[in-house]
């Protein structure tokens, strides 16, 4: 990661270099703000970190230039001052600035650049798709061509109907639409449908309208909506909203995606990738409510590899790891999409098979137990022994519950055992 730190104050630059260096950021220093927009023009960077007052320029007029570099126009922008005049926060957030921090706390700085430094987002992504709506051709071809300047790639569309069919088809960064519009279809409508769309609607709306009737914001706002510009727009304001908001939901969706990986980290095996216990027991008893509400069978085995322990005495815990992680994955390519394939612990492995009787069960455990056997992993002979047990379909939830199924299936591993493996 990288940052472009422009500050003429060479003892206060020292500071903010300690401070990027604590989160192992590579900073570029300048002193004015020309030598930085060179640098940008020709290059890239995820942060840029300027102060107030520059020799050549204010901050405010930095920002502006900075918004005009398509590779630099979603980058974070942070203006440092001494100063706390809010007509200067207001106009730097205008001209694009992202964060304001003042010198004084220098702990606010460095929080944020530690959270910057987690959430960076990718430079090699896109800038950002808008999908765009209105029906004044002139109004759209103007704000389309604006942004399109600034590095946006938009998507236009007269009309709320079409608009709202291409956002269930693809993927936005923000939704720009009117409020007035031509059609059964109004702005307030299509900020109602987006916000019932369960997997999309925190996809962000910026609302435009030429009327300043203050109950109409409200309502948009109430209805969803995340922001409101008001018509004729100020360009500067209105690419300043746009690519905060744009910046937001990227953060968004990354940590988003940082949550989703950590909770299948959570519920998956780590040697095997396959579903862990805690998976199972979370998920088990919801399969198995299903299958007695809708009277399917259902059956459970459990496969134990037989003389496991002195695999890894005689040949070592990377050998029993090579055996553990390739009948991982025979016991994955066997499962059907809708079954549940877990490591329970050690060397034992779950599979819950929906839809499946006894006989069709134990069918498939001999097939398995065939498959396990010639599999020569670390070209060492495995065999495994599988206790298999079904839930019928006269059989009530209350009689037999998760542990119930799983004991009766785990006490057939042992007879298999006492029988000879």
């Amino acid at each position: 990661m990288r940052a472009v730190i422009i500050e003429p104050n060479k003892v206060f630059l020292q500071i903010l270099e300690a401070l990027f260096s604590e989160q192992n950021i590579e900073t570029v220093q300048f002193g004015t703000g020309q030598e930085a927009l060179g640098f940008l023009s020709a290059g890239s960077c995820d942060l840029i970190c300027a102060a107030l007052h520059l020799p050549d320029m204010s901050c405010i007029e930095f920002s502006r230039e900075v918004r005009k570099i398509s590779s630099a126009v979603l980058t974070p922008l942070v203006m440092i001052t001494s100063e706390e005049k809010k007509e200067i926060l207001s106009e730097g957030l205008k001209a694009g600035v992202t964060e304001v921090f003042p010198k004084s706390d220098l702990k606010l700085l460095s929080h944020y650049i530690a959270n910057v430094a987690e959430q960076t987002l990718d430079t090699g992504e896109s800038p950002g798709r808008i999908l765009y709506v209105e029906d004044q051709k002139a109004t759209a071809s103007f704000i389309s061509e604006l942004l399109r300047q600034n590095g946006f790639d938009v998507l236009h569309y007269f009309k709320a109907e079409d608009a709202l069919v291409a956002f269930e088809k693809e993927d936005f960064d923000l939704v720009l639409t009117d409020v007035i519009l031509e059609g059964e279809m109004s702005g307030l409508g299509l900020v109602r449908a987006i916000n019932t769309d369960p997997e999309k609607h925190m996809t962000p709306i910026l609302a435009m309208s030429g009327m300043s009737d203050p109950a109409r914001k409200v309502e948009l706002l109430r209805a969803g909506a995340n922001d409101y510009v008001s018509k004729p727009v100020v360009e500067g304001e209105l690419v300043a909203r746009v690519t905060n908001m744009v910046v937001n939901k990227r953060l968004f969706d990354k940590v988003h995606e940082q949550k989703r990986r950590m909770q299948e980290m959570a519920m998956m095996d780590q040697l095997t990738v396959l579903y862990n216990r805690h998976y199972l027991g979370e998920t088990a008893p919801k399969y198995l409510s299903k299958a007695c509400r809708h009277q399917n069978e259902l059956s459970l085995m459990v496969i134990d590899l037989d003389h496991f322990k002195a695999i890894n005495d005689t040949y070592g815990h990377m050998a029993g790891d090579t055996v553990l992680k390739e009948v991982g994955s025979v016991l994955k390519d066997f499962g059907r999409r809708e079954d549940i394939v877990a490591r329970f612990g050690g060397e034992e492995f779950v599979i819950m098979l929906t839809h499946c009787g006894a006989d069709d069960a134990y069918k498939r455990a001999e097939v398995l137990r065939k498959k396990i056997e010639a599999l020569k992993p670390a070209g060492l002979t495995v065999t495994s022994s599988i206790g298999v047990a079904t839930l019928g379909k006269d059989i009530e939830l209350e009689q037999c519950g998760f542990e119930q199924l799983f004991s009766a299936a785990d006490d057939a591993v042992y007879k298999a055992k006492e029988s000879g493996r």
